[in-house]
């Protein structure tokens, strides 16, 4: 399957987001256990949503290519 680079590049930036707010939650509530626990689960269920959001997007741009 042909990507083209720029919905790569968009996907790249969402899966960087979702990391980087992953480690922020983590660093935020990573002093409480319970905290870190909820954050944990929705930072996973958030980039669960990103990254399935974003392979359809490459999917419509592979097939309007």
């Amino acid at each position: 399957m042909e990507t083209s680079p720029q919905s790569f590049t968009v996907l790249r930036c969402l899966v960087l987001y979702s990391v980087s707010e992953s480690l922020l939650s983590l660093l935020l509530f990573g002093f409480s256990s319970k905290g870190a626990r909820t954050s944990i689960l929705g930072s996973a269920r958030t980039s669960h949503l990103i990254s399935t959001k974003a392979s359809h997007l490459s999917i419509i741009s592979s097939l309007r290519l």
